[in-house]
């Protein structure tokens, strides 16, 4: 975690486009609230596309953070040329306690979740692909989660984001038994 208020959280972002994008401004519009209310300071350190790699970004909270201020170091960042590694980046500004937010569909990106996790950086992931593989694979990131002390959050996946990974979850942890679920979960897929 960075200086300032206890519960400040580092976060980086993998991927720009709309998904990404949108993400930024909803962090933005609500990072005041959250600090006020919740004494939670969101703070973007990192911002990587498959162009350029800013470390170090503006805060969600600063109200300097226009769309065209990003944009423009962005654009300046991959006009310099020499973008480092994304995991040498990730080293560079995270730690235990920080947030990795993945808004590609990067099998690269993907592949770095078990490092991260283990190093208790939680993962929240947009990205389909870690979550596309064998159930062994899965259990493994689950591991991973649970030796550093991280979340892997994807409820992203499943049902065009509703909570349904979530409530799945809940209904098992307090005893339920799930007998058959029935759902177009899908676009993509049922298309």
């Amino acid at each position: 975690m960075r200086e300032g208020s206890d519960a400040a959280r580092s976060v980086f972002l993998a991927g720009y486009g709309t998904v990404g994008r949108a993400l930024v401004a909803q962090f933005r519009a609500v990072a005041p609230k959250l600090l006020r209310d919740r004494g939670l300071d969101l703070r973007l350190v990192g911002l990587a596309t498959t162009r350029a790699c800013l470390i170090e970004a503006p805060g969600f909270a600063d109200p300097k953070l226009e769309p065209a201020a990003l944009e423009a170091a962005l654009a300046a960042a991959a006009e310099a040329g020499g973008k480092p590694a994304l995991a040498e980046a990730l080293r560079e500004s995270l730690g235990a306690g920080s947030v990795f937010v993945d808004c590609t569909a990067s099998a690269e990106v993907a592949a770095l979740y078990p490092a991260l996790l283990g190093a208790g950086v939680s993962v929240v992931a947009a990205n389909k692909i870690a979550n596309s593989g064998s159930h062994a694979s899965w259990r493994a990131l689950r591991e991973a989660a649970l030796g550093g002390g991280a979340r892997f959050l994807y409820g992203a996946n499943v049902g065009a984001g509703l909570p349904v990974v979530s409530t799945l979850r809940d209904l098992v942890v307090t005893g339920d038994e799930v007998l058959r679920i029935e759902a177009v979960l899908s676009g993509t897929i049922s298309f």
